[in-house]
């Protein structure tokens, strides 16, 4: 798995590749510690590259989302593969999260804040 992280004008995009496993989870979660900690108030985890996660994954996801709200920082998910929004969908984490199909739609839905 890689990380890579950018800024936007609103966000810092977040950008996993590959698995989200047991062995490369922990990147995500300590990239996103990383950016909150720097104070960042809006983040867009981009998981269109990301083709599989497993339990660990899944766990990562949530750690990262939870440890950022109680930083009170926003993060939303963009473009989650079919497998992963199945996931979601299944667990019931879809309502749980503000997903979105593209970085152009956070864009819009946040042109006025």
């Amino acid at each position: 798995m890689s990380v890579t992280t950018e800024r936007t004008e609103k966000f810092t995009v977040i950008k996993p590749q590959g698995a989200m496993q047991r062995e490369t989870a922990e990147e995500i979660l300590e990239e996103i510690g990383r950016v909150v900690d720097q104070d960042v108030k809006r983040i867009a985890l981009d998981l269109s590259q990301v083709d599989v996660v497993d339990s660990h994954g899944l766990s990562c996801i949530i750690n990262a989302v939870t440890r950022a709200r109680l930083r009170e920082a926003e993060v939303v998910l963009v473009g989650p593969t079919p497998f992963v929004t199945g996931l979601l969908q299944v667990t019931r984490l879809d309502q749980w999260f503000d997903i979105f199909e593209s970085m152009a739609d956070v864009e819009r839905r946040f042109a006025d804040e």
